[in-house]
């Protein structure tokens, strides 16, 4: 187990079988980086689930304050809701409030008792960006020890890469690469970035 230091909310074991959840991936208009934005799950709140429906659609048609009100309004009938709060906490750090954008996925995962994924991966990807590597690592291990879905591993591997390249171990950083094979050989989206990666890779380990 291990704390996250933004919220001092322990990590539980909790070994989840989600191999029939998606990862929804969603490339806003106007931008050429693919996104995670999740609609339509874990909602108690019907009015809640549309408005974030909506939310998702305004970020596929790059309207972002639009979408960031549709979420803010499903928040407030769905306080606790891990989607409403990642979706945030995404828009936040596409804003540049990145320690605004940790907050939100702290709170997702604190409300989720620590089993949504995406806020999971997406406070471990802000934190590597952040250069706060061993945090990072921590974050994304814990993902691996518990998830089984191959394209969350397949996606959380990516990070991991880039994370022990960060830290200079070369030798973690190809195993990681290798795993994150599935994801971004099957997407054609993210297929551009793997091989970026597995160029920083090479040169990783050449040096």
């Amino acid at each position: 187990m291990f704390t996250f230091l933004a919220c001092k909310q322990e990590i539980k074991k909790v070994n989840i079988n989600n191999k029939n959840h998606k990862i929804e991936i969603v490339t806003p208009k106007g931008s050429e980086r693919p996104e995670i934005f999740i609609g339509n799950e874990n909602f108690k709140n019907a009015k809640a689930n549309d408005l974030t429906i909506e939310g998702v659609n305004f970020i596929k048609n790059g309207e972002y304050l639009n979408a960031e009100r549709k979420f803010i309004e499903a928040l407030k009938l769905e306080h606790d809701n891990p989607t409403i709060l990642n979706n945030l906490g995404n828009l936040s750090k596409d804003f540049g409030d990145t320690l605004k954008a940790i907050d939100y996925y702290n709170k997702s995962i604190i409300f989720s008792d620590s089993t949504y994924f995406n806020s999971l991966y997406n406070l471990g990807l802000t934190y590597c960006n952040m250069d706060r590597y061993k945090e990072s690592e921590k974050i994304l291990t814990y993902i691996l020890e518990n998830y089984k879905n191959e394209n969350y591993l397949s996606a959380t591997n990516y990070v991991l890469a880039n994370v022990f390249i960060g830290l200079k171990d070369c030798s973690k950083a190809q195993e990681a690469v290798a795993q994150a094979e599935l994801l971004y050989t099957n997407e054609p989206k993210m297929l551009e970035n793997l091989n970026r990666l597995k160029k920083k890779v090479k040169e990783c380990t050449t040096d």
